[in-house]
């Protein structure tokens, strides 16, 4: 520090303002004056020092001024006392030192300065004369621009001093002390708070705060907003004016998003701009961070816990958004459970209402109000839950126990007393029916006639709206069923007993347009009468019915105009409708029938020339019958035998259908006598042209193909054979050979027959040659089985028979199946005349042949199961030892006997566990079945599992196929499960279920946060029970049963606002608290926090720099979603600045150290004031400067005076009045509470 050193000329003690460096006693040297200073004392108002010697102003001259150039600026230093420079501008600073010589000298005197900065060396002038009463600049005192003084922030002073050399004695004449205040202005620490921007919400505000981190006031301080991007600014400049040096300034602005922004982060460009002293503006730029997101929203909903069937509720719903607001427009949609009520749009007040009638069944209910959400809100829900109670249907009748009532179609039995009694959990406008009738006795009943509140309708339709009892009234009638099947009968039904029913029948014959139509015959039953309109009484059940005749009419025509046998028919009946099968048109042309068209589907007939075609009709329906003709003509032939037509007459004869064309076959001979023949030589057409054809053998010739255009004529010419008729052989041989390849031969011609003595006639049956007959005489021969037998020659002069006659036999062949039999080995067979397997037809036999064989007991075995002869019944036969025989079997024919055994072999099946079918014996090929159970449960979270079968096959079926071709066995494999049960009363768990015993399962937690939309959540914690863990997946081994639950914890969607005394809202830079589960989180934003359930503590609230929690307000508790007021020691503090007198002192420079240690500088208002807004709670010292003296403050709610002593130009600088040389001055100290 400097000490103004005219304080050390013999006036006492000089009192310095603040706290010393040092104790009392201490000594140190004045910078200055380079004069020894000792401390004499130390206390509140300051400390007190001694100059060792006295230092003497002569004031023979004087400093008139001191100004400081630089550039075109000048400034007077000693009368501004607070000379400015702004730091880095590239100029030099000139001190010019004028000074008066009063009256030194005779005439004049030479004058020099010396200029002397705090900490510096003394630098003294040349010498320059000023005359006695002239003024003169004498020194120009010069700081380079790079000198460190001016390059950066500072603040420098300097004292000149002025002396007269008096011819080598240098006197001081006068001395000036100023100060250089270089200035340089910067923003530091600067933060924005800006919580989420809601698209298309209310407008939110963002804070802006930052730091003079210079050494000077910030004039014409300003915020701007230059790149809004996108984003809506209620302004785009905001004003702070001066910001002191250490101070911080803060501004706000109302940002909005319109619905058309996309949600994301956006950082708007902003500017702070700002003037120093001079006027020089200095801008920097920063950015704001900006989250645009939708809006929350929050849906209420309303609606009566217990609700009946039929009531007509209204639910209500109610959408607002984040800034508490109704949102309009919107649709909501209302559940019960999972089937939608309807939806409803909000109205101007958020609310959506929806009238609903209780139509739902009897129950618990979920009733939910879902928002879907927009472009600018998020979705949101919520639920409320409801009963529905069912309402009670009594009906009283008459008949107990019965099935007598149905109601909602379910029928119901009435109770001992006749009551039926329901309750109803739905309502669908209910249907009440009773039996209309109730029978007495087989007819007779009795009726329903009405309820007991009048209404006669049953059923009736019941809209309840409460609980209902209905009774039922009956009454006695009698049944009279009268039924016809055609037309229309009056009068059937019930009667009262005793009054008369009359029966009518409106028509005797039904036409029904469609050829059919129905004839009345009589009444019968209780009542006979053909009467179609009678009366009865009714003091009895009765019943008739009418007999009606149904007919169909028949239309019958032809395309050759035959008469028609049309008519009516009754049903059932069969009409023959004819026809002739030809009609002559001339002598050699016909018309011929070839098929009739009934009901429009043609059917050929069978072609005739005589007689007539019947067409049988039943009449089950109409029919319309139409006869088909063609024109036929006739072709006559004269010889030939056995002759043929290609194609065939249609008609069977000898006539054909116009435009054919016939060819003609006849045999290459044909018979003048029995035995004798005429053999076809040549044929001709209308006695034309005769042509020759070779006959031979016994194939037919083709003769002429004739166009049937026209009737025509046929002659077949030949010569005469004799027969020679062989019965009875095989192989048949002729010596010679016919002349016509046949039995036929010319006349006189000697021939001999050979045959075989044995033919098959199949492979298993054959005709054993035993004699021969010539013209019935019989010729004896030995049987034998081979070779061949030739009669002697025999003269064809007239025809001959013979006759070879064999005994038929049939080879019995036996087979036997899955073992091998052999002809004489195991198989007997006895009765064979030719010594082999052919048996003579109806000779009986006897097979015999062995009942068991290859017989292992333990695993497979073979036995005869059954014998059948060809394909005829199956034998079977019981096991049994030896030998077994057929009975008698008669050779009919040739048959295959079966012996049928069976290879057999034994599945054995085997399980430790459960129970398992299929072991026993199986036939060979065949499929065994083995069946185990797949799960055998142990009731304990334990269960065996099916893992597959082992043994003659590998499988995992537990159902398996195997076909038994040996021995096979077969042993159940198990693996043992644990059931793994996890239960949560929020979301959804992954991972429950069976799992084998050593493996490794995981559980998972899908969704590990639920938020409700209420702006609650939880928060899943732990799993707890048989497994303690906090991770999700949690993967564990399995090695018996679990039984798992889960543990959460509640957290609410809570915003702090935080409130210093004097009542306004203070945003701290950042916070620290400590949750309920123990966990500390430093904050900087304070809206929409979730925080746990439970009690928090604020470790610490920074705002300036300073922890400003409330030591009594530490600890809050969250139960639900809020807004929680925390208050923070944060206050304004109002200094004021007076004299002795009780005078304000104006514009008195008032420096403050925060306890941060942030100073702040500034000057006191008219009234002597100064105000600091929301300032830390702490200890501060507060000093006026130039009055060299310092208060220390704490947070006390008591003035503190203190007095300031100091020189009267100083003191009257400040003060603006000029009281007394030693002036006390006052300052108070006051500080401002906000009245709660």
């Amino acid at each position: 520090m400097l000490i103004d050193e005219t304080k050390g000329s013999g006036q006492g003690p000089v009192i310095l303002q603040g706290t010393s460096p040092y104790t009392v006693g201490d000594t140190f040297t004045d910078p200055l004056t380079q004069t020894e200073v000792r401390v004499d004392s130390q206390g509140q108002s300051g400390f007190t020092v001694h100059f060792s010697r006295d230092l003497i102003l002569e004031q023979g001259a004087a400093i008139t001024s001191i100004s400081a150039t630089f550039g075109t600026s000048s400034i007077d230093v000693v009368q501004t006392n607070n000379t400015k420079v702004s730091a880095g501008i590239d100029r030099a600073i000139w001190f010019n030192v004028t000074a008066r010589n009063n009256n030194i000298g005779f005439f004049g005197a030479d004058l020099y300065t010396t200029i002397q900065s705090e900490g510096g060396e003394t630098v003294p002038s040349s010498e320059f004369y000023v005359p006695n009463g002239a003024t003169s600049t004498g020194t120009r005192w010069y700081v380079s621009e790079d000198n460190p003084i001016l390059l950066g922030p500072s603040l420098t002073r300097f004292a000149i001093r002025l002396w007269w050399d008096d011819y080598g004695v240098h006197k001081l004449q006068d001395e000036k002390q100023f100060e250089l205040h270089t200035v340089s202005l910067k923003t530091l620490n600067f933060t924005s708070t800006v919580p989420k921007v809601s698209k298309g919400g209310d407008s939110t505000k963002a804070f802006v705060l930052f730091k003079n981190g210079g050494n000077d006031v910030m004039f014409n301080s300003r915020i701007s907003i230059v790149d809004t991007k996108g984003l809506i600014f209620s302004s785009t400049i905001e004003s702070v004016n001066e910001i002191p040096p250490d101070s911080f300034a803060s501004t706000s602005f109302d940002i909005s998003a319109s619905p058309q922004l996309a949600s994301g982060d956006y950082r708007p460009t902003v500017q702070i701009r700002y003037q120093d002293f001079a006027g020089v503006e200095k801008i920097e730029t920063f950015e704001l961070r900006v989250n645009v997101t939708k809006m929350l929203t929050a849906v209420d909903l309303s609606a009566p816990e217990d609700l009946e069937l039929g009531q007509n509720v209204i639910l209500r719903a109610k959408v607002i958004d984040e800034n508490g607001q109704p949102v309009s427009g919107q649709n909501v949609v209302f559940k019960l459970d999972s089937i939608v009520l309807g939806s409803a749009v909000t109205n101007g007040l958020g609310e959506a209402t929806l009238s609903y009638v209780v139509e739902a069944k009897a129950g618990s209910y979920t009733l939910s109000a879902q928002f879907a959400g927009s472009d600018i809100h998020e979705q949101s829900s919520t639920s409320i839950q409801l009963r529905i109670k069912p309402l009670t249907l009594v009906i009283k009748t008459d008949f107990p126990n019965i099935e007598i009532a149905t109601i909602a179609g379910t029928a119901h039995v009435s109770n001992s007393e006749g009551d039926v009694r329901v309750e109803i959990d739905s309502l669908d406008r209910i249907s009440v029916e009773v039996k209309p009738a109730v029978e007495i006795s087989g007819g007779s009943r009795g009726t329903f006639f009405q309820w007991s509140d009048g209404v006669k309708d049953n059923p009736r339709i019941i809209d309840l709206v409460g609980d209902l009892v209905l009774t039922t009234e009956y009454k006695t009638q009698h049944l009279i069923l009268a039924e016809s099947p055609y037309g229309e009968v009056s009068g059937s039904g019930w009667y009262d007993h005793g009054t008369t029913a009359t029966i009518r029948l409106t028509a005797t014959l039904i036409e029904h347009d469609n050829q059919t139509r129905r004839v009345f015959s009589q009444w019968s039953g209780d009542l006979v009468t053909s009467d179609i309109v009678f009366q009865t009484v009714m003091n009895s059940p009765k019943t008739i019915q009418a007999h009606w005749a149904t007919q169909y009419f028949l239309s019958v025509s032809s395309d050759i105009g035959a008469p028609e046998e049309s008519g009516w028919y009754d049903r059932g009946l069969v009409r023959n409708a004819t026809s002739g099968y030809a009609f002559n048109k001339g002598a050699s042309n016909r018309w011929s029938l070839s098929a009739y068209e009934l009901d429009g589907h043609f059917s050929d007939v069978e072609r005739n020339s005589t007689g007539e075609a019947v067409v049988p009709l039943s009449m089950d329906k109409p029919h319309t019958l139409i006869f088909r003709f063609t024109e036929q003509f006739e072709l006559e032939i004269h010889g030939g035998r056995d002759v043929s037509f290609s194609p065939l007459s249609p008609t069977g004869d000898m006539w054909f259908d116009k435009g054919s064309s016939v060819t003609v076959q006849t045999s290459n001979s044909w018979p003048l006598q029995e035995g004798s023949r005429t053999r076809l030589t040549g044929w001709q057409i209308d006695g034309g042209e005769t042509f020759a054809v070779k006959a031979e053998g016994s194939a037919p010739v083709e003769t002429a193909t004739v166009r049937m255009d026209a009737p025509h004529l046929l002659a077949l010419l030949g010569v005469i054979q004799h027969s020679l008729d062989v019965n009875g052989a095989d192989e048949i041989e002729f010596n010679p050979p016919s002349p016509s390849s046949d039995i036929w031969f010319d006349e006189g011609m000697n021939v001999s027959v050979t045959t075989q003595r044995v033919w098959n006639v199949t492979s298993t049956s054959r005709l054993n040659f035993a004699e021969w007959l010539l013209d019935e005489v019989v010729k004896a021969v030995t049987r034998e089985t081979s070779g061949s037998f030739s009669t002697p020659s025999i003269e064809m002069d007239r025809s001959h028979t013979v006759v070879f006659v064999p005994i038929m036999q049939h080879r019995i062949l036996v087979h036997g199946t899955s073992f091998g039999l052999q002809w004489g080995d195991n198989v007997e067979i006895k009765g064979s005349i030719t010594d082999d397997d052919w048996f003579d037809v109806g000779r009986p036999i006897q097979v015999s042949v062995d009942s068991t064989w290859d017989l292992n007991p333990e695993d497979s075995r073979k036995r005869l199961i059954s014998w059948q002869v060809d394909d005829g019944k199956v034998v079977e036969l019981p096991p049994q030892d030896g030998r077994f025989s057929t009975s008698d079997i008669v050779v009919k024919a040739a048959h295959d006997i079966y012996f049928n055994g069976a290879n057999q072999y034994f599945l054995k099946v085997i399980s430790p566990y459960g129970e398992v079918e299929g072991q026993g014996w199986y036939d060979e090929g065949t499929n065994a079945e083995a069946t185990a159970q797949t799960t055998i449960d142990l009731g304990n979270g334990t269960r065996r599992v099916f893992k597959g079968w082992q043994g003659t096959l590998d499988n995992p079926s537990n159902i398996v196929m195997l076909e038994m071709k040996s021995p096979a066995s077969l042993l159940a494999g198990w693996k043992t499960q644990f059931l793994v049960t996890v239960t949560s009363p929020y979301g959804k768990v992954d991972g429950a279920g069976w799992y084998d015993e050593s493996s490794t399962a995981t559980i998972t937690m899908l969704g590990r946060t639920i938020d409700h939309g209420n702006a609650t959540r939880r928060v899943f914690v732990a799993w707890h029970g048989d497994i303690e863990a906090m991770d999700t997946p949690y993967s564990f081994s399995i090695r018996d049963p679990k039984v798992i639950q889960t543990s959460w914890r509640s957290d609410y969607l809570t915003s702090l606002v935080f409130t210093g005394r004097h009542g306004r809202e203070v945003i701290p830079a950042s916070i620290t608290i400590t949750m309920a589960n123990g966990s500390a989180t430093e904050l900087s934003h304070y809206s929409n926090l979730w925080i746990t359930k439970g009690d928090i503590s604020m470790e610490s609230i920074t705002w300036a720099g300073t922890n400003v929690v409330q030591t009594d307000q530490g600890r809050l508790s969250v139960i639900e979603p809020s807004i929680v007021s925390v208050p923070v020691a944060v206050r304004d503090i109002e200094i004021q600045v007076s004299d002795p007198l009780g005078l304000p002192l104006m514009d008195a420079p008032v420096s403050v150290t925060l306890p941060n240690s942030t100073k702040v500088t500034t000057k006191t208002s008219s009234d002597g004031a100064v105000t600091l807004r929301s300032v830390a709670e702490g200890e501060y010292t507060t000093s006026v400067v130039g009055l060299a003296q310092t208060v220390e403050a704490g947070e006390r709610d008591d003035l503190q005076q203190v007095t300031v002593v100091g020189t009267a130009p100083i003191l009257g600088v400040m003060a603006l009045v000029s009281i007394m040389l030693l002036a006390p001055a006052l300052i108070i100290l006051r500080k401002r509470r906000h009245k709660e």
